[in-house]
């Protein structure tokens, strides 16, 4: 049998590598509980440079992936020293930089329309922090959003929607009578104030009444807007600081509060998206491990301590959340002009990679404390860089005669 030219890789690992393996499955196991407890974005950074965060992240990333039952999402955010593109051999043309600049900076309103749903619209303005109104129209059914710096304020419905009128759901609740609805009305128009808020002024009923009312019109609201078939958009900006809601079938938002959490997840869930939907897939990397993706750092400079990137930043970390099992993100070290306390905010936990005689305790108690202030769910401290060899004297005799 002739000789192969090519050099056969040898299958067998090393015992420095098993020994790799073996830590970081450990440091994933230990996160086990954290991930039932619903956990699932992490954010790893370090004191310094040189702490070796990229590749915890990465063979974090990797551990994860390798006992095969959760998918995994690994962010670079470290414009400046991107590292994980190389530790995974990947390109870096097309990374987060030009994911928040193609999708979420764009003028959705000069784009062809019907590649847009009403969830892409939301989603948008929302990152970019537009106030205005977004119409939607279906045939004979129009809506009207208020959109406050990218939150909805209230929904208008269609005008044959009379029994989500807020005053009639609450007479029929029970809540006020009908003469205390009538004079609200009367002042409402007067002031121009949501019927809301004019309600709670008037002492007729209270914020916990007001509240679950107006959750249930919003949730029928969106209702309606999901069932429509071919909604079409478009949105008038205004400057205008606040938006007051007209007297109507308006779904408004509690006074002083934009829409809870808990609707918002509604509205991601159920309105159509197929924009944002087929986009963000295109930017993440595969690597040799089935369930575990990559989003390089891009070419595109951006800088998350900017709201012109840590907005849309937040938008793409609820949606990567909502794809993948476990996201981690490889921050830049703790610093003044680093993401990394935005960053340790906004994420479910956060890792802090320390090197083995590396910083001073001082720098890195100092770092911790600046993450403090963004009051973080710290999950654990990895010791890095550790020499094992002077730990375990069967490693270091077969370390001694590798090839």
């Amino acid at each position: 049998m002739p000789r192969s030219r090519h050099p056969v890789k040898s299958l067998v690992r090393k015992p420095t590598e098993i020994v790799e393996d073996t830590y970081f499955d450990a440091v994933a196991a230990s996160l086990g509980e954290d991930l039932q407890r619903g956990l699932k974005t992490f954010v790893v950074t370090s004191s310094g440079p040189g702490e070796g965060k990229s590749t915890v992240t990465a063979n974090l990333g990797r551990a994860f992936a390798r006992a095969g039952r959760a998918s995994v999402c690994i962010v670079d955010t470290d414009r400046f020293r991107p590292t994980l593109h190389r530790l995974f051999g990947l390109e870096n043309r097309r990374g987060l930089g030009e994911l928040l600049t193609e999708l979420y900076h764009l003028e959705i309103g000069r784009e062809t329309p019907s590649q847009f749903g009403i969830g892409d619209w939301l989603e948008v303005l929302e990152a970019q922090t537009r106030s205005g109104e977004l119409l939607v129209k279906d045939g004979s059914q129009q809506f009207r959003l208020r959109i406050q710096r990218g939150q909805i304020r209230s929904v208008q419905m269609p005008q044959h929607q009379e029994d989500m009128r807020l005053g009639d759901m609450l007479v029929a609740a029970g809540c006020i009578t009908d003469d205390q609805r009538e004079r609200a009305l009367t002042l409402q128009r007067t002031a121009g104030r949501p019927l809301g808020e004019v309600l709670l002024s008037l002492g007729y009923l209270g914020r916990e009444s007001l509240g679950n009312m107006l959750t249930t019109q919003i949730r029928e609201s969106l209702r309606c807007l999901a069932a429509l078939r071919r909604p079409e958009c478009s949105f008038t900006e205004t400057a205008e600081a606040y938006l007051p809601a007209t007297s109507g079938q308006n779904a408004e938002a509690p006074n002083g509060d934009v829409l809870g959490e808990e609707v918002f997840e509604q509205l991601a869930r159920y309105l159509k998206r197929p924009f944002l939907t087929n986009q963000i897939p295109s930017f993440l990397q595969d690597t040799t491990h089935e369930k575990l993706k990559v989003l390089t750092a891009g070419a595109v400079p951006y800088t998350l301590i900017d709201d012109q990137f840590s907005q849309p930043f937040e938008r793409l970390m609820a949606r990567l959340s909502r794809m993948f099992d476990i996201v981690l993100i490889d921050s830049p070290p703790v610093a003044m002009a680093s993401p990394a306390e935005m960053l340790a905010g906004m994420c479910d936990g956060v890792l802090m990679v320390v090197k083995a005689d590396g910083y001073d305790t001082r720098i890195v108690r100092q770092a911790k404390a600046q993450l403090d202030r963004s009051n973080p769910n710290f999950v654990g401290v990895v010791l890095n860089h550790v020499d094992l060899r002077h730990a375990d004297p069967l490693l270091h005799y077969y370390g001694a005669y590798q090839h």
